[in-house]
């Protein structure tokens, strides 16, 4: 982790970010390694100030508000409850941005067609000052920057409303004429971006401003060689080799001893994953699905070591509900990368199992259901299964000591 770490800083070091117009009246916030996201308590006017934050912690990902605010640093969940202080959510003002993911099934090229086909809907419309932003993920954000709802509300709750309202008519018309963008997101007055020029630790992408008339874009865009990253498309089988400390010898004792890891992630969807877990002692899996209401479990012991995982695609809570009372070294690799690996050996023979059933409800992972089929374990057959058929995949490399 440290060599991540190093990665991050000498990257922050040498490089500032480029800010959001009115800046000073932006929230800013961290991915921590830890899992933890950290909202900056300071006001960030230049580039500077921020790096010195972004040395400092080396976060993950970076984030500025699309809205701005009289005291942004303070700016929390929008409420009307006792707790909720007006003074510390005074709102400005919300940038226009579109979050265009490609569909289930899409690649970067469905995403910026999309893109195109927004921006002559835009100018259509008197916004012809647009920015197209790669993400540094799975997608792309489409900026309009001269974006001017003619918004006058003295109450600072009205006026977010009226924003809101202004984002969702616009929105509403661009699907209409058969756009795809995530307009949940998109309309949403309390979203975050990603600040350009900053590392998305996932791929190691840098978050850059693209043409997006340039179909090969992605290979212009700066990538960062990080330590732990997921392929950029779906499925992607590439081999990922992790950083070899000093230089490697030729002897045959030597030589990198390979591992291959499948992801939790439920490939396909935006927020699922199937619990891996080791399997502690006195293990009841009966009692254990009954009390994480899970529709089946299956066990598998690889050279040695005894695991346990549900097809059952869940959201990130449960996942930490279940990895925090069960194995909590998984709980605390999953907070910090967002996902856990299940290691596997390259000879599948070596793999015992077990299984239980009990009731088959809910979604279960495609991916995840095809590979235990493919490596000749039985699996019950849900009827309910999302995702696609591809898994996220890695082999790592790594010297013996």
């Amino acid at each position: 982790m440290s060599e991540l770490f190093e990665q991050l800083a000498e990257y922050y070091r040498s490089n500032l970010m480029i800010l959001p117009h009115l800046s000073q009246f932006r929230q800013y916030k961290f991915l921590l390694s830890n899992g933890i996201v950290f909202r900056l308590r300071d006001i960030i006017r230049t580039p500077e100030q921020l790096q010195r934050h972004l040395v400092k912690h080396r976060p993950l990902k970076v984030w500025y508000s699309v809205s701005r605010f009289l005291n942004p640093q303070f700016v929390g969940p929008k409420g009307r409850n006792r707790d909720y202080v007006y003074a510390y959510n005074l709102f400005l003002g919300s940038d226009l941005v579109f979050d265009i993911d490609p569909p289930p099934e899409g690649t970067l090229e469905d995403a910026r067609q999309n893109a195109l086909k927004l921006t002559d809907f835009l100018e259509e419309r008197g916004i012809s000052n647009t920015k197209t932003i790669y993400s540094a993920g799975k997608g792309l954000h489409l900026y309009g920057l001269d974006w001017n709802p003619n918004i006058v509300a003295e109450n600072p709750l009205e006026r977010e409303k009226l924003y809101g309202e202004a984002k969702n008519k616009l929105m509403t018309e661009a699907q209409e004429q058969g756009i795809v963008f995530d307009k949940k997101t998109s309309v949403d007055t309390r979203r975050v971006m990603k600040v350009i020029g900053s590392i998305n630790a996932d791929t190691g992408y840098v978050v850059s401003e693209i043409d997006p008339e340039d179909k090969d874009f992605l290979s212009k865009v700066r990538r960062i060689p990080l330590l732990f990253r997921e392929p950029e498309k779906k499925g992607d089988d590439k081999i990922f080799l992790a950083p070899i400390r000093g230089e490697a010898e030729t002897e045959l004792s030597r030589l990198p001893q390979l591992s291959y890891h499948i992801s939790n992630r439920v490939s396909g969807t935006r927020d699922r994953y199937i619990p891996f877990f080791v399997i502690p002692r006195n293990f009841d899996p009966a009692k254990f699905c009954e009390k994480y209401r899970l529709p089946d479990i299956i066990m598998l012991n690889i050279d040695g070591r005894k695991v346990g995982a549900c097809l059952k695609a869940l959201p990130y809570k449960r996942i930490c509900d279940i990895l925090k009372n069960t194995d909590p070294d998984t709980y605390q690799k999953f907070l910090r990368y967002g996902k856990s690996l299940l290691q596997l050996p390259f000879a599948f023979d070596r793999i015992a199992y077990s299984s239980i059933r009990l009731n088959l409800n809910g979604e279960a992972s495609r991916g995840h259901h095809q590979l235990l089929k493919n490596l000749g374990i039985p699996v019950f057959n849900h009827s309910n299964l999302c995702g696609d058929e591809n898994l996220i995949k890695y082999v790592k490399a790594e010297m013996p000591d």
